[in-house]
């Protein structure tokens, strides 16, 4: 028979029986147990939705190091091709 009572120590057993504090102290013994696996087991839920976070930030930051590489690689190309262009104009105007 589980009620609060016996979460917080008390004995369900009729009045002409007894319980013994060894009693007592197992099932809050029981109930320390339980409530250790409990967190044990919030614990390693946290640590695996970490460890997935850590996965995810990793993995978004490798794709924005990509995007800015690709971004400066674009930029560099306009770059070239505006210094080009110039040149091109500066040698058009110098031989008019």
């Amino acid at each position: 028979m589980h009620s609060i009572f016996s979460d917080i120590g008390y004995c369900l057993l009729p009045v002409s029986q007894t319980c013994s504090p060894g009693e007592r102290n197992s099932v809050a013994n029981g109930d320390k147990r339980q409530q250790k696996s409990g967190n044990l087991d919030r614990l390693d839920a946290l640590y695996h939705h970490w460890k997935s976070l850590s996965l995810n930030f990793e993995k978004q930051a490798e794709n924005f190091e990509k995007r800015l590489k690709e971004e400066r690689d674009r930029t560099d190309a306009e770059m070239r091709n505006a210094v080009v262009t110039i040149v091109e104009s500066l040698i058009a105007l110098l031989a008019i």
